[in-house]
């Protein structure tokens, strides 16, 4: 939450995009916060997904390799090889989002087609031990 109160502070325009939100949508649930308002707020949504992309809670996951299998250029991971994924490296890869360092929530937007492969983002991890977290927030 600290990530993202500093970003709104920097980039007061997604503040008050979040803030109009936030309003239209208390004001429509006659200012009552509920799960189900707080389900309406897709631009938090977004907020919150990119806060985590600029700072993943964990910048790096480790995996066994249960079974061998060949990467992209050749490379060959045998079984019980211990696979380190650097999180915070592919969340700032301009391959996969463009001006990396910028704080834009509209790469979250689940109405577009983000056009990135589908294990780019990782800030709840992958497989089945990701975090039960993910299950907060629309995720395109």
């Amino acid at each position: 939450m600290t990530w993202l109160l500093l970003e709104l502070a920097h980039n007061p325009k997604v503040q008050q995009t979040l803030r109009t939100e936030i309003e239209d949508v208390l004001n429509q649930n006659y200012g009552i916060l509920t799960y189900d308002a707080l389900k309406n707020m897709e631009y938090l949504d977004m907020c919150c997904l990119e806060t985590l992309r600029k700072y993943p809670p964990a910048g790096m996951v480790s995996r066994l390799c249960v079974r061998g299998c060949q990467l992209k250029g050749g490379l060959k991971i045998e079984p019980d090889t211990q696979i380190f994924v650097p999180v915070l490296g592919m969340h700032r890869d301009p391959e996969y989002f463009p001006e990396p360092d910028k704080f834009l929530p509209e790469r979250f937007d689940p109405r577009k087609e983000s056009g990135r492969p589908k294990h780019t983002f990782l800030a709840f991890g992958e497989g089945p031990r990701m975090c039960i977290g993910e299950s907060l927030f629309l995720i395109p």
